[in-house]
Parts: structure tokens; sequence; C-alpha cells
């Protein structure tokens, strides 16, 4: 049944139940009821024209408020075709989210790959950092001993140039004393040769280099004053050559040592000559 039927039927039972109570009140009160009836159906009449006019125009809004819901109707068609629509996009991007998603996952993982590589890398690196610490720590060092070592070279240089320089001295030294024991020698066979008694020093109290000059000549004693002592590291028993002009006169024994004198006795047998002041005095044979 339509809204339309469903009104008409309400009003014809308000109507009635209308029409009854009119009824009841003109029973009650013994009225007429022919006029009363008419009065009613007059009533009646009106009404169920006001009722037509008001269906009429309910009509009119229900066919009104029917078009208007058939164009909603045909809004809500297109609008469900429409939805219809967005939903297959909605699928389609939820298809493609899906696809997102897996590669969001996939991305995620491989984001995770390259963090734990990133770590890796960072660890690598500062191990690096640190082997280039040590590495830089070792070539301090290792420079350092270079320099150490370049220092030791050119002391060692220097060391060896003066141990040749001290070998050529000593070459030299040897050759000196080598030429002095020959002359020393050729000496020697002079002397023995001259005097037949002579006693060359022994190597124990062989002295140093001394020269000196005789001061004072006791002939009677057989002493003489030389004019070197301790202070030039003349000792007891070294023996002294008298010269005189290059030529030799003798040879006298140290007996007693001074400051800066000595006296020494002289040895007759090996004595060419009386030894005068003023000779000439050395320990050091074949230098006159």
């Amino acid at each position: 049944m339509s809204t339309l039927s469903k009104a008409f039927v309400w009003i014809n039972l308000l109507l009635g139940v209308a029409f009854l109570a009119v009824s009841c009140v003109l029973f009650a009160q013994q009225q007429d009821w022919k006029g009363a009836y008419n009065t009613a159906v007059t009533e009646r009449n009106t009404a169920l024209k006001s009722a037509e006019d008001q269906n009429r125009k309910l009509a009119e809004a229900l066919t009104q408020s029917a078009n208007q819901v058939t164009d909603l109707n045909a809004k809500v068609s297109s609008k469900e075709t429409e939805i219809q629509g967005i939903q297959s996009n909605v699928d389609i991007l939820t298809k493609q989210l899906k696809g997102e998603e897996t590669k969001y996952t996939a991305l995620d993982g491989n984001l995770t790959q390259l963090t734990e590589n990133m770590k890796r890398a960072q660890a690598d690196l500062d191990n690096t950092h640190k082997l280039a610490a040590d590495l830089e720590a070792a070539k301090k060092i290792a420079e350092k001993n270079n320099a150490d070592a370049q220092d030791k070279v050119v002391k060692l240089t220097e060391d060896i140039a003066d141990l040749k320089l001290n070998i050529d001295t000593l070459t030299k030294d040897i050759n000196k004393k080598t030429k002095d024991m020959a002359a020393k020698d050729t000496m020697l066979g002079v002397y023995k040769k001259s005097f037949p008694t002579f006693v060359p020093p022994k190597d124990g109290v062989m002295p140093p280099p001394i020269d000196a000059k005789v001061e004072e000549v006791n002939a009677e004693l057989g002493i003489v004053v030389l004019s070197v002592g301790s202070e030039d590291k003349v000792e007891h028993g070294f023996t002294f050559y008298v010269y005189r002009d290059s030529n030799y006169i003798g040879q006298v024994e140290v007996d007693k040592i001074y400051a800066s004198k000595s006296s020494a006795r002289i040895n007759g047998a090996m004595s060419k000559d009386k030894i005068q002041p003023g000779d000439g005095a050395t320990t050091r044979l074949g230098s006159f």
C-alpha cells in the first residue's frame, strides 16, 4: 500500500470517528437527527473536500518527493557507479599498496642489511684509522731509529776517521820509533866499538825523552848537577848522555832528585872527554 492510500485511510477513519462522536452528542441532546445528519454530511463533505485538497497537495508533494526520490535514486546510482569505480581504484591501489608494502619490506630488509654493512664498514674504518695511527707511530719510531742510526753511522764514521788518524799517527810513531831504534842500534854499535864495557839501559828504566844542561861539575867527587828534576819527570837511575857540539862526551846516572834539579854520578868508563858546565845532556840515545 502506498503512502497516499495509507493517508487517505487514516483520514476516512478520523472522519468516521468524528461523525460517530457528533452523532453520539446529538443523540444525547435529542436533537433532530436529520438536520444533524445533514449538517454532519455537509461538514463531512467539507472535510472530505478539505481532505481531498490536502490529499491532492499531499499527492503533489508525494509526487514531487517521488520525483526527488527518483532523482536521488539516479544520483545514488551514479554515486554507486562512482563508488564502484572508486572501489575498483581502491582495489587497484590496495594491490599497488601491497606491492609497495612488499617492496617496502624488501627495502626495509635491504636497509637493515645496508645498516649492518655500514656498521661493519665503520668498524673496518675505525680499525683502518687505528692501523694508520699505529703505522704513523711505527713510522715515527722508525724515523727516530733511522735518525739514531744515522747519528750512530756519523759517530762511527767519525770514530773510524779518528781511528784512521790514530792509526796513521801510531804508524808514524812506530816508523819514527823504528828509525829511532835503528839509530839507537847503530849508536849502540858505535858505543860498543868505542867502549867495550858499555851496557845499554834496561827496558824497565828506559827514561822518557828529557833534555837538560850540565850546570855544575865536581870532578873530584865525580858528580854533575843537571837543570832538570822531578818536575821534569826525572827518576832515580835515569841515564843522561852528555854531548858538546853534537859530539859525545860521556854519560851520567841520576843519583839524587830535587824539584827542578838533580845530581848524577859520572860514568868514567863511558866518558871520552871531561864533562864541563854548559854541556848538553839528554836521555835520548843517538839524538845528538
